[in-house]
């Protein structure tokens, strides 16, 4: 099988620039949690450190809310422009991870908002403005260790998408070559007239 190359003029415009911007910020949140989810909770560091990491990660995650909601929203709005072609197998798992990326990070903020309400800590949503989220209920109004195991899989589910997600675009580019990524590019070189 060969990989196919696409004429540029052949790649299909892509996004619109509303979808690439909330793109790339939902990508620059979720990584950002991602990571620091992944050092809080394995690196060896003092309590100190800990908490507040844990802090900027809720912090880091409620900031990253309205921008998921909108890049969902603006998905369920416009729709997905002409698609390159592939496979039905290649789309069919492309719809399912792309619908994934968009869920997934939204039940990681409400497990972690329930989980925060279990332990009473307030959830400072911009820790150089002073400003908090209201936590609701009590500890008992969830159970601590399920939300925690869930808020952690979902977690490491998530950041397995990712990876996936990151591979595809680097596949389309380096050896399938049509294109995808300039479709996906922030700024957008203007094309020759032919």
């Amino acid at each position: 099988m060969t990989a196919r190359t696409a004429d540029p003029v052949d790649v299909p415009e892509g996004w619109s620039r509303s979808a690439r911007v909330l793109h790339w910020t939902a990508a620059l949140f979720v990584l950002g949690a991602l990571g620091l989810g992944l050092v809080m909770v394995n690196a060896p560091l003092g309590a100190a450190v800990k908490f507040d990491l844990y802090q900027w990660h809720k912090s880091w995650a409620f900031i990253a809310l309205p921008f998921l909601v909108l890049r969902s929203l603006q998905r369920i709005l416009s729709g997905r422009p002409p698609h390159l072609p592939a496979t039905p197998l290649a789309a069919a798992v492309a719809r399912l991870v792309h619908g994934a990326l968009h869920i997934l990070p939204l039940v990681l903020v409400a497990t972690g908002y329930l989980l925060a309400s279990a332990s009473v800590i307030p959830i400072p949503i911009a820790l150089p403005f002073g400003v908090v989220v209201p936590l609701v209920g009590s500890p008992d109004l969830a159970r601590e260790d399920l939300l925690k195991s869930m808020h952690h899989v979902l977690g490491f589910l998530l950041a397995g998408l990712v990876a996936l997600h990151i591979a595809a675009a680097l596949w389309h580019e380096l050896v399938l070559r049509d294109g995808l990524l300039r479709r996906m590019a922030l700024v957008r070189q203007r094309r020759a007239a032919a």
